[in-house]
């Protein structure tokens, strides 16, 4: 229960500094905890429609061989549902950023919880199994969220005579 509350609080915590520096951005904490929320609830409905679908690709025959494509659907299922839940929860909560973004952060957060893997691998350190759970959930979510703000920001910013101000990469996909 504490990891969990502790991931929570760092989760929020950038998004809280971020409105008591910038006026601007009123309501950005609890659009990213709308955001957060999404994400979990997309990751388990993602997951579990990947899993039936990996299942389905399996014959009755197959035993315990079928369990590779059901773990794959419900990585990949759980992955993008996590994107598309952090993208539609900052949109229902006002937000402008961009699907291709958020679902580029939430690759980006999948990636980095693999190579973290690899290297404790390399390293021969297994981590306790609530550090896991909880890494598992919160790289690709904060990325997720981070890609999703990041790219909200880009859209919204505007120069001193009103033309939009490069921040980031001008396309929203």
């Amino acid at each position: 229960m504490r990891a969990l509350t502790l991931a929570c609080a760092l989760l929020l915590a950038p998004g809280a500094a971020l409105a008591q520096s910038d006026p601007a951005s009123e309501g950005r904490p609890l659009r990213i905890a709308a955001e957060a929320g999404g994400g979990v609830l997309g990751g388990v409905g993602g997951g579990l429609l990947g899993g039936a679908v990996g299942a389905a690709s399996c014959s009755k025959e197959s035993g315990l061989f079928c369990l590779g494509p059901v773990m794959v659907g419900a990585a990949v299922g759980g992955a993008v549902g996590l994107g598309l839940g952090v993208w539609g929860a900052g949109t229902l909560a006002d937000g402008e950023g961009g699907l291709g973004y958020t679902l580029l952060g939430t690759l980006g957060g999948v990636g980095t919880l693999g190579v973290g893997a690899m290297l404790f691998d390399a390293l021969g350190w297994e981590p306790p199994e609530a550090v896991t759970g909880v890494l598992v959930v919160l790289l690709p979510l904060s990325f997720s969220i981070a890609a999703y703000e990041l790219s909200h920001g880009a859209s919204s910013q505007t120069g001193s005579r009103g033309a939009a101000l490069m921040v980031a990469a001008p396309l929203r996909f």
